[in-house]
């Protein structure tokens, strides 16, 4: 399986409307006709009873409805294709890894001793350019705790299971949850976006205007789904373009983040891949796969103060920390001047 993303333009703001159909588990009418708010209570009270139902029938019977359990297995095949793909050094350029890894190593070796920012300028130096990995809630977004389980329909149901069962059930959860929705009513989740609680964070469009100004290739890297996704972006006026890795109907690939930025990365060899996170989702940028995908990263940006930032930090991984993408523009500008100049010459 070749891994793809979605590629983003401002021309995407759509409208996403589809109808329920009668096979799905809902006759709920048009919702479009209805308030993004009364939309959400009908599909969520709607989901919230289907779960329970497929729940009760496992703890009866010993399994799931049959269309429930196909959904686990098609989305789990697919992650399974996406890690195997990745893990498979024949599917890129021979020694991609390698030449990254090795090319941060001598930097590192050139700038020993120096500043952080210094190390830094040392390891985007040695590439042709540079790129961006992009969480997106809590990210280019402030406080999604204040608005996932509000905005999103079945989010409440869904967070509820997720605590009852561990994230680590997430494909079973977004089957018995999302699903069939995200599928039928995509507009349900764009309009979520477009909801006043959804705040992009400060210095985000002069951020994105700085990076395309340069040519540098933004990935958005998130475990949310896409039309939610494509929503936010819609917010930011001056993001022109950019690949989006986002959970879809038939696809919860994105939720492998360590998988995704490792590919990423091994894609384009002369692009130095910088990661911006904030919290508990890209913890497996540092952590997980069978392979250290920070060999594999320039550097990390994480939210001043949160999870993302003391990992790092306990790990002693090249980063820096932002409140708003202010700081981020700011210290990539330092970093700029010091490539420029003869301070980390060997």
């Amino acid at each position: 399986m070749h891994p793809e993303a979605h590629r983003y333009q401002p021309s995407d703001q759509m409208h996403f409307y589809a109808p329920l159909q009668p096979a799905t588990p809902s006759r709920l009418g048009d919702l479009s006709l209805r308030s993004h708010e009364v939309a959400l209570e009908l599909v969520g009270s709607t989901i919230d009873h289907h779960a329970q139902a497929a729940l009760a029938h496992e703890k009866a019977t010993g399994s799931l409805p049959f269309s429930a359990q196909e959904c686990i297995t098609r989305l789990q095949n697919g992650i399974d294709a996406f890690k195997s793909h990745v893990s498979n050094p024949d599917n890129y350029l021979p020694g991609a890894r390698e030449n990254i890894t090795a090319r941060y190593r001598h930097a590192d070796t050139k700038s020993l001793g120096k500043t952080i920012e210094e190390r830094v300028a040392a390891r985007l130096g040695a590439f042709e350019r540079r790129g961006f990995a992009i969480d997106v809630d809590g990210t280019l977004t402030t406080d999604p705790a204040g608005y996932l389980e509000t905005v999103l329909p079945g989010s409440q149901t869904a967070e509820r299971l997720l605590k009852q069962l561990g994230r680590e059930e997430f494909v079973k959860v977004f089957s018995l949850t999302w699903s069939s929705i995200l599928k039928e009513t995509p507009d349900l989740f764009t309009n979520g976006a477009r909801q006043t609680d959804v705040v992009i964070r400060d210095g985000v469009e002069d951020f994105f205007t700085h990076v395309h100004e340069e040519k540098s290739e933004v990935q958005i890297v998130s475990a949310n789904h896409w039309p939610f996704v494509s929503g936010v972006l819609g917010k930011i006026q001056t993001l022109k373009d950019a690949r989006v890795w986002a959970v879809d109907h038939d696809s919860a690939v994105s939720t492998e983040k360590s998988y995704v930025v490792d590919h990423i990365a091994k894609t384009d060899t002369q692009t130095a891949l910088i990661y911006i996170g904030d919290g508990h989702s890209d913890l497996s940028v540092v952590n997980a796969g069978p392979f250290q995908t920070s060999d594999v990263i320039a550097c990390y940006f994480a939210l001043e103060g949160g999870t993302f930032a003391r990992e790092l930090k306990t790990k002693k991984l090249p980063f820096f920390t932002y409140k708003s993408f202010y700081d981020i523009s700011e210290k990539l500008a330092e970093i700029d001047a010091l490539a420029n100049s003869e301070t980390i010459a060997a």
